[in-house]
C-alpha cells in the first residue's frame, strides 16, 4: 500500500521582488550599486537577473556608466540575449520603482538577498556539503555551514573608511599602552629570550611561517612555542597533521621531563625518572594547549573549531599549524587536491592570513622548504625556497627558517646549536638569532655560555 506524503511541497528560498527591485534600483541610479557590490551573480535566483548583474559587474570593472543602453550592449557583447523571454524587460525593472512597495533601501534589500542566498545554497545542496553528508561527516557538515555564513558575513560587512584622526586617536592609546609596558614582551611570547625581543612577541593578525627541511625540527620548535606560551597563560591550539596526537604527547612530556625520547617511546625508563614523568604529566594538563590531529584539515575546518572552543569560554591567544602543504584549501573527500597545487597553496595561505585577522590573533604555520636547499654548497635557507607557492612569502608577515650546521657538516664547531633566521619581517626588524637544540629531548631552549651536554643523544 503505497503512502501519501501530506507535507507541503517545499518552495526554492528565493525573493524575485527584491531581485527586480535592487536591478531596477542600478538602472535608475548607478551611484546604487556601490551599496550593493558584495553581492555575486550567483546570490539572484533567476537566469536572466544573473545575467543583468553580470553585466553590471563588467560595466562597473571597465568604468563605464550603467545605464539601460550601456547595459543592454554589454548583455549583447556577452552573448546572453536569449536569457530574456521579453526583449524590453530592462526597461520594465526600471519602472518598478514607482511601485510603493519597494521602500526599503537597496543596502537592507541586498543584504536580506545574500541571506536569502545563503539558505538557497543549503536548499539544493552545495557539493562539498551533499559530499560530507553522503560519508555521514558530522563535524563536516557543520565546519561547512559555518563556512557559508562566514562567507556571507565577510562580504556583508567589512572596514569602512576610517578618518585619520580617529586613526591616529587609537593608535596614540596603544603607543601609551606600551610606553607602560616598555622592556616587555607585548605579544604572545616563545619562551626564547633573543627572538622575543627581536620579534615583540608574535603578534594579533599576523600570519607566521615557520619552514625548514625535513628532520631539522619545525614540529620541535613548534611544540616549544606552544609549550612555553600556555606557560605564561595564553590559550594555544596546535592542528597537528602528520603527527598524532600520542606522539604530541610524548615530545611534550619527554620537553617538559627531560627524559629521553626514546626510552619513552620503546618503555625503557629508569626508576628515578618515574617521579619527573609524573611531575611533567601533572604540569602539561594544568596548561590551556589543545591539540587536534585531523589529517588533511581544511582552514574552515580550523576556524569552526577553534571559534566552538571560544564560545564555550576558552580563551585562545594563538594557532598553530603543522604543517601547510598537509592541508586543503577547500572540503571534500580527504584524498582530494586540485590540479593546480601551487594555486591550491597560495590559497591556503591566503586562508590562514585570512583567519589571524579575523581571530586577532597569531598564526604560526609551519612549512617544508623544496630540495634547492640541498643543492646549494651553501645550505642556509632563502625565501625563494619555500616550496610550492611564492603567495607563502607574500602572504606572511614573519617568516623564519630552521637552520642547523650539525645536520649537514657532522664536523661543525657548533654541535647541538641552530639558528633561527628571521628573514621577513613586516613589521620589524629582520635577523639571526641562536639557540640550544637538545635533540634527545626534542627541545629548543636560550643557548647558555656552557649548555648542558647531549650524552644521551644515542641511537637505540
Amino acid at each position: 500500500m503505497k503512502t501519501v506524503d501530506s507535507r507541503p511541497q517545499a518552495q526554492v528560498p528565493c525573493d524575485i521582488d527584491k531581485e527586480r527591485f535592487l536591478l531596477g534600483t542600478i538602472i535608475a541610479d548607478p551611484m546604487a550599486f556601490d551599496l550593493i557590490r558584495f553581492l555575486e551573480p550567483g546570490d539572484f535566483y533567476r537566469d536572466c537577473h544573473q545575467v543583468i548583474y553580470e553585466a553590471m559587474q563588467a560595466l562597473d570593472q571597465e568604468n563605464r556608466s550603467i545605464d539601460y543602453i550601456s547595459l543592454c550592449d554589454q548583455i549583447e557583447r556577452m552573448g546572453k540575449e536569449e536569457s530574456f523571454e521579453n526583449s524590453d524587460y530592462i526597461s520594465y525593472l526600471s519602472a518598478l520603482l514607482n511601485d510603493s512597495e519597494f521602500s526599503a533601501s537597496a543596502e537592507d534589500k541586498a543584504l536580506d538577498l545574500k541571506n536569502i542566498s545563503v539558505c538557497r545554497k543549503v536548499f539544493f545542496g552545495a557539493p562539498e556539503l551533499t559530499a560530507a553528508a553522503y560519508h555521514k561527516d558530522v563535524d563536516q557538515v557543520v565546519s561547512i555551514l559555518e563556512q557559508l555564513g562566514q562567507d556571507a558575513h565577510s562580504k556583508m560587512t567589512g572596514s569602512e573608511l576610517l578618518p585619520l584622526a580617529a586613526g591616529i586617536s587609537d593608535f596614540m592609546i596603544k603607543l601609551d599602552q606600551l610606553h607602560l609596558r616598555r622592556g616587555k614582551v607585548v605579544g604572545v611570547p616563545s619562551g626564547l629570550t633573543d627572538l622575543d625581543r627581536l620579534l615583540g612577541g608574535f603578534q594579533k593578525s599576523d600570519l607566521i611561517i615557520i619552514a625548514a627541511r625535513p628532520a631539522v625540527g619545525k614540529t620541535s620548535l613548534c611544540l616549544t612555542v606552544g609549550r612555553n606560551a600556555a606557560k605564561a597563560g595564553k590559550g594555544v591550539a596546535v592542528f597537528s597533521l602528520e603527527m598524532s596526537k600520542e606522539q604530541l604527547i610524548q615530545r611534550l612530556v619527554s620537553m617538559e621531563g627531560g627524559i629521553d625520547q626514546q626510552r619513552l617511546r620503546t618503555g625503557w625508563i629508569e626508576d628515578e625518572e618515574w617521579e619527573r614523568i609524573a611531575i611533567a604529566t601533572e604540569t602539561l594538563s594544568a596548561l590551556p594547549l589543545y591539540i587536534d590531529d585531523t589529517p588533511a584539515i581544511t582552514c574552515a575546518e580550523i576556524r569552526s573549531k577553534v571559534r566552538r572552543l571560544i564560545s564555550s569560554g576558552v580563551q585562545i591567544d594563538m594557532i598553530i599549524v603543522d604543517y601547510l602543504q598537509l592541508m586543503r584549501a577547500f572540503a571534500g573527500t580527504a584524498n582530494q587536491r586540485t590540479d593546480n597545487r601551487v594555486q591550491e597553496v597560495s590559497e591556503i595561505s591566503r586562508q590562514l592570513k585570512g583567519l589571524a585577522r579575523e581571530l586577532d590573533i597569531p598564526v604560526i604555520a609551519l612549512a617544508q622548504l623544496s630540495r634547492a636547499v640541498e643543492s646549494r654548497q651553501s645550505k642556509i635557507p632563502q625565501l625563494s625556497d619555500l616550496r610550492e607557492s611564492g603567495s607563502i612569502e607574500q602572504d606572511s608577515d614573519v617568516v623564519m627558517f630552521i637552520y642547523r650546521d650539525d645536520v649537514y657538516n657532522p664536523d661543525t664547531d657548533r654541535p647541538n646549536q641552530a639558528d633561527i633566521i628571521v628573514a621577513k619581517h613586516r613589521n620589524g626588524p629582520v635577523g639571526d638569532v641562536s639557540v640550544f637544540f637538545r635533540k634527545s629531548h626534542t627541545e629548543f631552549r636560550d643557548l647558555e655560555v656552557s649548555p648542558p651536554s647531549d650524552e644521551d643523544d644515542v641511537e637505540y
